[in-house]
C-alpha cells in the first residue's frame, strides 16, 4: 500500500470519522483523539465492589483494514483499574470478518499480572475466539501484586504482529497503590501514556509465512539452515533512518499531543510501550526523570534498590513500562531518542512523541530548580522483598534466526504442537542466561513471573530491577575477530503457586515471535 494511502487512513481514523465493520455498530474516536491537540485518556473501567467488569468486541476499522478493540462507542481498549485482590471480568466477543484474511482469530494476555495460565484466565495457549465466537475471562489480581503499569493485548500465534504491532490492539492495567506506596505520587497529576506504532510494512498484513500456527509437527528445527553468523554487510543499518512507509507514532492514538504541564509542577508519567518493534529511549528534553518503577514493579520491591532513581534518559523495549516522575519548565519535548538495534535491526530514530506546554498564565511562572523528594513510605514485607533462595537450576537459551527469515529459541521454531522446552519446580527460582547469536537485539519477555536482571555481556549491572521484557543485545566480535553472543543474565521467579500449569517465553519483537521465536514452559 502506498504511503500516502495509509498516512490518510490513518488520519481519518484520528480525525473522528464514522467507521463501519460489517454489522457491527459504526463506532467514533473521541472528537479530540486527532493529530495534535492536548493529551487525550483512554476510557478507564475502575474496580466496584472488588471487580472491575466489561465487555469488549474486536472489529475492523474500515479506514484502516486493521482490527480494533471496540468499547462502548470508542475504537480503543480502556484503562483497567484495580487494586490488588480484585478480579477482572471480560466478556470479548471476535467480530471480525474472516474474509478479511489474517487476524480474525482473538485472544487476550494480561501481561506482566503474576496470574494463573489457566481456562478462563491468563491462557493464551487453548483460549482462542474465532469470528463470531466469544470469549469470557476471569482474572484473580493477586494481593501481593505489586502497584504499578500492566497491560493487555491479543496474543494469537501468527498473528501478534499484525494485531498487536500494526494495528494497536492494546489496553494499560493499573493495580492501584504506587501513590500509597510513595505519597508524595499522591498529589500530582498522572499521565498514562501509551505509545503505538501503527501501520508496520506500509500497511501490509504480515504473517507467519509456515501455514497455520497449528499444522507443525513440532519439529521445526535448524537442520538445514544456515544460521545468521555471516559477515556483516557494510551500511546493513542506519539506526536514525526514517520509519517503514505508512508507519505512526501515536501517544494515547494522537499523534505529538500537548502535555500541559506547568513550570515547577511535578507529574506522574506511566508509559507503556506497546509498539511490535520499537525500542523507546525516552527523554524529556532539560528535565531529570526520577524512575519509581519498571514493568509494573516498584523499584524497592527489590530492596538494594532505592525508591526513586534520577536518571537523563530509560530504555523501554517493546512490551515494557516504566514509571516516572518529571517536573515542568517553560516548554519541552517528551521525545524517543535514536537507539541501536544491532546491524540489521529495525530503525529506531529519534521521534517526538508529545509537547509539554504550560497553561495560560502559569507559563510567567519560574522553573522550580528542585525536584520533589520521593521517599517510599513503608518497605514491602511480601514474598518479592524476601532474600532468593540459590537458584534449584541453570538455563541456557539461544536466540538465533537464519537466513531465510525464520527465529529460533535453542535451534527450535515454535509449534503449537511442540512440548514445553523446560520444566521447572513452582517455590523454587533459576539461573537464566540468554545469548543472541545475531546481529540485531532482541527483547525476551516470559510469561506469568517478573525477573530480576544482574549481568549484561558479562558486565554486573549496577541496579538490578524485577522486569518481565529486557534487551538482549546482538552479537559482537572480539579483538581477535571471533563472534561472541550478546547475552543477558537473570534470575527467574518460579515462587508463585498460582502459576502452576504451561505458559509461554518469546522474544517480543512481535515479527520474530510470530516467525518462530517462542517456546512453551510448564511449572509445576
Amino acid at each position: 500500500m502506498k504511503r500516502s494511502v495509509v498516512a490518510l487512513a490513518l488520519a481519518i481514523a484520528l480525525s473522528g470519522c464514522n467507521l463501519g465493520a460489517g454489522n457491527a455498530p459504526a463506532p467514533q474516536t473521541p472528537a479530540s483523539a486527532r493529530a495534535g491537540g492536548d493529551l487525550v485518556a483512554a476510557p478507564e473501567v475502575v474496580s466496584s465492589h472488588g471487580v472491575a467488569s466489561f465487555n469488549l468486541s474486536t472489529i475492523v476499522n474500515s479506514a484502516t483494514n486493521f482490527p480494533n478493540f471496540f468499547y462502548e462507542g470508542y475504537l480503543t481498549a480502556p484503562t483497567i483499574r484495580v487494586h490488588p485482590g480484585d478480579t477482572i471480568v471480560v466478556n470479548m466477543s471476535d467480530d471480525l470478518n474472516p474474509g478479511k484474511g489474517a487476524g480474525s482469530d482473538m485472544n487476550l494476555h494480561f501481561h506482566g499480572l503474576d496470574v494463573a495460565p489457566t481456562l478462563h484466565q491468563d491462557d493464551v495457549l487453548t483460549m482462542l475466539a474465532r469470528p463470531d465466537q466469544a470469549l469470557y475471562y476471569q482474572i484473580k489480581v493477586p494481593v501481593t501484586q505489586p502497584p504499578g503499569l500492566y497491560w493487555y493485548h491479543p496474543h494469537v500465534h501468527g498473528e501478534t504482529d499484525y494485531q498487536v504491532g500494526q494495528g494497536g490492539m492494546s489496553g494499560a492495567i493499573v493495580v492501584e497503590g504506587m501513590q500509597d506506596r510513595i505519597p508524595a505520587l499522591a498529589k500530582m497529576q498522572e499521565r498514562i501514556l501509551i505509545v503505538r506504532e501503527l501501520g508496520r510494512h506500509g500497511g501490509e498484513v504480515v504473517t507467519a509465512p509456515f501455514g497455520s500456527p497449528s499444522s507443525s509437527d513440532g519439529n521445526d528445527t535448524m537442520a538445514g539452515m544456515e544460521p545468521m553468523l555471516s559477515p556483516i554487510p557494510p551500511a546493513a543499518n542506519t539506526p536514525c533512518a526514517p520509519l517503514a512507509i505508512g508507519d505512526i507514532v501515536s501517544v494515547n492514538s494522537q499523534v505529538q499531543p500537548t502535555i500541559r504541564i506547568n513550570p515547577g509542577e511535578p507529574q506522574f508519567f506511566r508509559v507503556l510501550n506497546a509498539t511490535g518493534h520499537r525500542t523507546l529511549d525516552l527523554s524529556i528534553d532539560g528535565i531529570p526523570l526520577q524512575l519509581v518503577a519498571f514493568d509494573g514493579y516498584p523499584l524497592d520491591v527489590n530492596p538494594k534498590n532505592p525508591a526513586a532513581l534520577t536518571v537523563s534518559h530509560v530504555v523501554v523495549p517493546p512490551a515494557g513500562r516504566v514509571e516516572f516522575v518529571a517536573t515542568g519548565t517553560k516548554s519541552s519535548e517528551l521525545r524517543t531518542l535514536c537507539y541501536d538495534s544491532g546491524p540489521v535491526g529495525d530503525p529506531d530514530p529519534m521521534e517526538i512523541l508529545a509537547h509539554l506546554r504550560p497553561t495560560g498564565a502559569s507559563a510567567r511562572v519560574a522553573t522550580a530548580s528542585a525536584m520533589p523528594p520521593l521517599r517510599a513510605a513503608r518497605v514491602d514485607a511480601g514474598p518479592l522483598s524476601a532474600a532468593l533462595p540459590p537458584p534449584a537450576a541453570t538455563r541456557l537459551v539461544r536466540f538465533s534466526e537464519d537466513q531465510v527469515g525464520y527465529f529460533y529459541i535453542n535451534g527450535k521454531r515454535y509449534s503449537m504442537n511442540a512440548p514445553p522446552m523446560f520444566v521447572v519446580h513452582v517455590g523454587t527460582v533459576e539461573r537464566w542466561r540468554i545469548e543472541n547469536e545475531t546481529n540485531q537485539i532482541h527483547d525476551f519477555h516470559l510469561h506469568q513471573v517478573h525477573f530480576i536482571v544482574e549481568m549484561e555481556n558479562g558486565v554486573a549491572l549496577p541496579h538490578a530491577f524485577w522486569r518481565d521484557s529486557v534487551v538482549v543485545p546482538p552479537r559482537h566480535r572480539r579483538a581477535d575477530g571471533t563472534w561472541v553472543p550478546g547475552s543477558i543474565e537473570l534470575t527467574a521467579d518460579f515462587r508463585n503457586p498460582l502459576i502452576r500449569g504451561t505458559f509461554l517465553f518469546h522474544c517480543h519483537i512481535l515479527d520474530h515471535e510470530d516467525l518462530g521465536m517462542m517456546a512453551k514452559i510448564q511449572a509445576i
